[in-house]
């Protein structure tokens, strides 16, 4: 991976925690949010760290799928 990558991802998981914490200010706060864009489908999930394995072997169960 390189160095750019590497900072593109550090700077999305801070924006990513920056919504967090606002969407927590007015919602009941659970282990994750998600962000979805209507006109196109694409779909964000953000966690705190607690629901990583359960989201990740769910997506890894799609992949098969196909």
């Amino acid at each position: 991976m390189t160095p750019d990558i590497q900072e593109l991802q550090h700077e999305t998981m801070d924006q990513c925690q920056k919504y967090y914490d606002a969407v927590a200010e007015w919602l009941p706060m659970r282990g994750f949010i998600w962000l979805r864009n209507d006109e196109t489908g694409q779909l964000m999930v953000y966690t705190r760290g607690e629901y990583t394995q359960q989201i990740m072997e769910f997506l890894k169960g799609l992949g098969e799928a196909r």
